[in-house]
C-alpha cells in the first residue's frame, strides 16, 4: 500500500465511523449535521427537541486498538469511539463525555500522557459501550 492510499484508507475509515454514528443518532430521534474537511474541530453536531447542540467528535478504528486523541482538545465535546469490525458485523460504539476522560487521564491515557502521540486504549472504554443515554441528559 502506498502512502497516498494509506491516507485515503484512513479517510474512508473515519467517514465510515461518522456515518454510522449519524445513523445511530438519527435512529434515536436526534437531528444531525456532519461537518466535512480535514481541519475541523468537531465531526457532528446533534440536537434533540431544540436543546443545546451537542458537539461530537468521532474516532474510528477498523479493529480494537488505541485511539489517537490529543488531550488538549477534549473540552466541550462528546466522544464516540467506533470499532468498525469485520464486514457483515455491526460496529461497536463507546460513548463518553470529555469531562469523564479529563477526570481520569491516567486511566484512559496510561503511559502515553505527554508523549508525542497520546492515545486512549479501547480497554478503558469498555464501561461506556453503547452508552447512548448520556446524550439524552443534556
Amino acid at each position: 500500500m502506498s502512502i497516498g492510499s494509506e491516507i485515503f484508507d484512513k479517510q474512508k475509515v473515519g467517514l465510515s465511523g461518522e456515518f454510522f454514528v449519524a445513523a445511530e443518532l438519527l435512529k434515536r430521534n436526534f437531528q444531525v449535521s456532519l461537518t466535512f474537511g480535514n481541519a475541523k474541530s468537531v465531526d457532528l453536531i446533534a440536537f434533540k427537541d431544540e436543546l443545546k447542540p451537542l458537539k461530537i467528535q468521532v474516532k474510528t478504528l477498523r479493529s480494537h486498538n488505541s485511539y489517537t486523541v490529543d488531550k488538549s482538545k477534549l473540552k466541550g465535546h462528546y466522544f464516540i469511539f467506533v470499532v468498525l469490525n469485520k464486514i457483515g458485523e455491526q460496529p461497536t460504539f463507546y460513548i463518553i463525555d470529555c469531562e469523564s476522560i479529563l477526570l481520569n487521564l491516567e486511566k484512559f491515557y496510561g503511559s502515553s500522557i505527554g508523549s508525542k502521540r497520546e492515545t486512549i486504549n479501547y480497554g478503558s472504554l469498555k464501561l461506556f459501550k453503547d452508552n447512548w443515554h448520556i446524550l439524552d441528559k443534556i
